[in-house]
């Protein structure tokens, strides 16, 4: 499983990812922009922050910002966001 280029954002507690003991193999997680209250649980103990997160070998080339969307319809980021040019254009998928 791969997580890469995502930006998850909550301002309410919230778990991104989930193992009760190791991650799967081939597991990856990097590129990311996670904001909000909780990052997630490794091996049964609550990652609460970003930095906790980043302890377990994983999203060291994350962010953890306020993504500062247009609106909550419109998921355009604004040029002052953290988030501005942070992703790996991926050939073919940016329009």
């Amino acid at each position: 499983m791969k997580i890469k280029n995502n930006i998850f954002s909550a301002t309410n507690y919230c778990i991104r990812v989930s193992f009760a003991s190791t991650p799967p193999v081939g597991f990856v997680s990097d590129y990311n922009d996670l904001y909000g209250a909780k990052i997630g649980y490794w091996g049964n103990k609550e990652k609460l922050m970003f930095s906790d997160w980043q302890s377990t070998g994983n999203d060291m080339n994350s962010i953890s910002a306020d993504p500062m969307f247009v609106s909550a319809t419109d998921l355009h980021i604004l040029g002052s966001s953290l988030c501005q040019d942070k992703g790996i254009e991926i050939a073919g998928l940016c329009y």
